[in-house]
């Protein structure tokens, strides 16, 4: 597992949270009939889920959610984690010391910390044994674990990887991993480092081979393409380690999603490019969100944040202090008035679902 997760795996991460302001006026509505499309809320530092109308499905009553997978919405409260359904109602007990939502199936979780890790079905049944100082989700039937491989050193981790059944197919050598995607994981060089994190980067497939040369950084895969940086400048490869986009940004901003990437000029704007390396957009953004649902969040140079459609054309005008990418039809956003930040929800067209709500002060 990554000790360190990178600029734009950040945001994605961020963005899926979607932390929403209090919604105190908004009425509860009927269960949704698909609860991937339910979008998660904070009401007086409480979670629960809204529909796409702003309506109110499940309460407040949680201390942290994640969105829906598989029907099923990991929870949080009293430090104990668990999972509901589309009604709210509790389907597995709320037990685990932490986490992950579920993916292909299977959830990983632990008991206890520090603990061992395991993998749980539908119904809360374990179905591989907690053996593994950490485990991630499954991506191509493949998932990410974390192992002591040496007795003798036993508080020295490597990553390696298991199937479905729970049998290791790549020893845990790795100092340093991701989780597969697009058939491929990224693992750093072996050499010793106090920070494995920043060695050089490559890529392996589901059998262990390295099947690209080390490159001085290095993304995940997405619609087929990876970022790699060589001699201080970014561009992207295929699948077979090819460059089908010359190193030549300061920066790779986000992933490729619905066919394009936002990456960092020479003058530290951003731009969108398509997979030619054909831009889409000017470099005129000072910052950018990947693309979701259609559009992508875009801070101008003014500093105000917007949406951009995937023709490059203004979706939604610059009105916010920020924005977060879409997420079931609608995307958070923030203003500011003097000091005091508001949040809302707006649709597609950037009108609010939810008027902005004063934001509550975290108390130290």
């Amino acid at each position: 597992m990554a000790p360190l997760k990178t600029h734009f795996m950040n945001f994605r991460r961020l963005s899926l949270t979607l932390a929403i302001i209090s919604l105190s006026l908004i009425p509860s509505a009927a269960h949704d009939a698909a609860p991937q499309k339910l979008i998660p809320f904070e009401q007086d530092e409480k979670w629960g889920f809204i529909n796409r109308k702003g309506e109110i499905v499940i309460k407040p009553q949680f201390d942290k959610v994640e969105p829906f997978s598989e029907g099923l919405a990991l929870v949080k409260a009293n430090l104990k984690n668990g999972f509901i359904d589309a009604s709210g109602k509790v389907v597995i007990e709320l037990q685990y010391y932490n986490a992950f939502s579920f993916s292909e199936g299977l959830a990983a979780v632990t008991i206890k910390a520090p603990g061992t890790w395991g993998y749980i079905d539908h119904k809360g049944n374990t179905v591989i044994p907690a053996r593994f100082n950490w485990a991630g989700s499954f991506t191509d039937g493949i998932a990410e674990v974390l192992l002591a491989p040496d007795p003798g050193v036993p508080n020295i981790d490597k990553s390696g990887y298991i199937d479905k059944t729970g049998n290791i197919i790549i020893d845990a050598k790795y100092g340093w991993a991701q989780q597969f995607a697009d058939g491929l994981a990224l693992i750093a060089d072996d050499k010793p480092s106090s920070m494995e994190f920043l060695n050089r980067k490559a890529f392996i497939d589901i059998h262990g081979q390295r099947v690209t040369e080390f490159f001085d950084d290095a993304e995940s895969f997405s619609e087929g393409l990876a970022a790699i940086r060589v001699n201080g400048l970014w561009g992207f490869i295929d699948k077979t380690g090819a460059v089908v986009i010359p190193p030549s940004y300061n920066l790779v901003s986000g992933p490729f999603s619905e066919g394009y990437a936002p990456v960092e000029c020479v003058d530290r704007n951003i731009a969108f490019i398509d997979k030619r390396g054909r831009q889409l957009t000017d470099c005129s953004f000072k910052q950018a969100s990947e693309f979701s649902e259609g559009l992508a969040a875009v801070q101008t140079t003014e500093g105000k944040w917007g949406f951009i459609d995937t023709r490059g054309q203004l979706a939604v005008k610059p009105a916010f202090a920020f924005a977060y990418p879409f997420f079931n039809g609608l995307a958070q956003v923030r203003i500011m008035k003097g000091d005091t930040t508001y949040v809302g929800y707006i649709n597609r067209k950037g009108e609010y679902v939810i008027k902005p709500v004063k934001k509550k002060p975290i108390e130290n």
